[in-house]
């Protein structure tokens, strides 16, 4: 249970950083938005300055042009920061059923099947190591929505001993 206080406390601070990129991120797209709206006033305005003699034909063409390129580039940008925010509330909706699934694991009192289902992906176990009483054996579990956690040794437990049977145990045959 340890293991999956930690685990919320890692959501939560995820969370906090997750808002806050997206704070960014909604920023940035305004800041674009209302810069691409300026650019036909600018454009106009040019060519104003242009017909009256302020503006040179030259420097007309090569303002003109990097208006031109700069409205392309923002364009590009704002579809790609609507693409992330997009994503961005994809991983919110699946870190809110992460954060309700800990939660059901915190406040039961006895492992069930359908909270490992819900709870992990898969689990990879591998080969035994020492003998006897120094007999360890590491197991690396993926939890769906976020992967692998890399959780301190410090805060597992040692000697935990855990015996899960899905049919009839290979001892009972």
């Amino acid at each position: 249970s340890s293991a999956a206080s930690d685990v919320y406390k890692r959501q939560r601070k995820s969370n906090k950083q997750v808002e806050s990129e997206k704070k960014t991120v909604q920023s940035e797209l305004r800041k674009s938005e209302m810069r691409i709206e300026m650019i036909p006033k600018l454009l106009k305005t040019l060519y104003e300055d242009k017909l009256s003699g302020k503006t040179s034909e030259d420097n007309y063409c090569v303002l003109s042009q990097e208006y031109s390129d700069e409205r392309e580039q923002l364009q590009k940008k704002i579809l790609k920061l609507r693409r992330k925010l997009t994503e961005m509330g994809e991983k919110g909706n699946e870190r809110e059923e992460l954060i309700h699934a800990i939660r059901k694991f915190m406040e039961m009192r006895t492992l069930t099947k359908q909270v490992l289902n819900e709870l992990i992906d898969h689990i990879d176990v591998y080969e035994t190591q020492g003998t006897g009483k120094n007999k360890t054996q590491r197991l690396v579990i993926y939890y769906k929505f976020v992967g692998y956690l890399d959780i301190d040794p410090t805060q597992c437990h040692p000697n935990y001993t855990c015996l899960l049977y899905t049919s009839p145990s290979p001892r009972d045959v």
